[in-house]
Parts: C-alpha cells; sequence; structure tokens
C-alpha cells in the first residue's frame, strides 16, 4: 500500500517539473519553426536535457512518474525507519554580473520530501511567528506587507524611512 501523502509530493514535484520541461520544449519547437520560416538551411532542432538527468534518473520528471509507486514506497519504508538519508545533490556554478554562485539541484524524491516536512513544520509553528513576519511562509504574501505598510503610513503622516537603516522611523 502506497502513503498517500509521500506519493503525492513526489507526483506533484515530477508533474511541476515535467511541465517546465514541456514549456521548454514547446519553446524551442516554437523558435525552429520561426526560424524555418525565415531562413532557407537553418540549424537542426536541440533538445537539451538538463545535466542532472545523466547522472541519476530520479533527477528526471519523466522516469520519477513512471515509476512513481516503487520509489515513494521505497522513500517512506526508510522515513518509517529512520534510516532515510538524502541523496547527494547536484551543484553547479551559475555566472551572473560577474559573480559566480553554487546552485544546487535536489533529486525529485528527496526533493518532495524536503518541501513536505516544511510545510508540516511550519502548520506546526505559525503561532510562533511574529503578524508581521513575511519570508518563507505560504499563509502570508507581498500582499500583506504592502497592505500593513499602507496602514502604517495612513495612522503616522510623518514617517522616515532610512536606506541606511533599512527600517520606518516614526517622527513624532
Amino acid at each position: 500500500m502506497k502513503n498517500p501523502i509521500i506519493y503525492e509530493h513526489i507526483e506533484r514535484e515530477s508533474k511541476r517539473l515535467a511541465q517546465e520541461f514541456h514549456a521548454y520544449h514547446n519553446h524551442v519547437e516554437i523558435e525552429y519553426q520561426r526560424t524555418m520560416r525565415r531562413i532557407n538551411d537553418p540549424r537542426p532542432k536541440e533538445i537539451k536535457a538538463p545535466q542532472p538527468w545523466a547522472i541519476d534518473r530520479k533527477f528526471n520528471p519523466f522516469y520519477v512518474l513512471k515509476h512513481l509507486s516503487p520509489i515513494s514506497k521505497s522513500v517512506q519504508k526508510k522515513l518509517d525507519s529512520g534510516a532515510y538519508v538524502p541523496q547527494k545533490p547536484y551543484i553547479y556554478t551559475v555566472s551572473a554580473k560577474g559573480k559566480v554562485r553554487n546552485t544546487t539541484v535536489y533529486q525529485i524524491p528527496d526533493e518532495a520530501v524536503s518541501n513536505y516536512l516544511y510545510h508540516r513544520l511550519l502548520s506546526k509553528n505559525r503561532h510562533r511567528f511574529s503578524s508581521f513576519s513575511y519570508a518563507y511562509r505560504d499563509d502570508r504574501n507581498v500582499q500583506y506587507a504592502i497592505q500593513d505598510i499602507s496602514i502604517e503610513l495612513k495612522k503616522n503622516p510623518r514617517i522616515i524611512v532610512d536606506p541606511s537603516v533599512k527600517t520606518i522611523l516614526s517622527q513624532s
């Protein structure tokens, strides 16, 4: 019997990543068709699979969807026995604006377990958060922050925003 919670989280994450790849594939096809209309001898269309897919099949959402039941059973069994250990992530560097940073990609089952545990912990500890805390929460977003700032500005007509301090100072 599959655990519906782990199964659903792995399935949701796999479908999201598969949808992203389909969007990429469709974009490449549209650009290729456009190029064929404009140029007599275009380069052949090239669909590139993400690098992690070549390292381990559990990075590939299509493989994970095809083998969803045994993967979720295995993950659940390891979680139940306390033997679950996330697999080694794929780390690659990205250059942007002269800076280099590392980007980490986790296998789909590990990412799904991580998201599941994150949301469980968040729901259990939501009451501990300040009502003015917006980061890393699924129940508060930027709209709440804008609304709270708007209310604060209406209550205090003389507010100074000091960019060096990065806080709002009320002037009486």
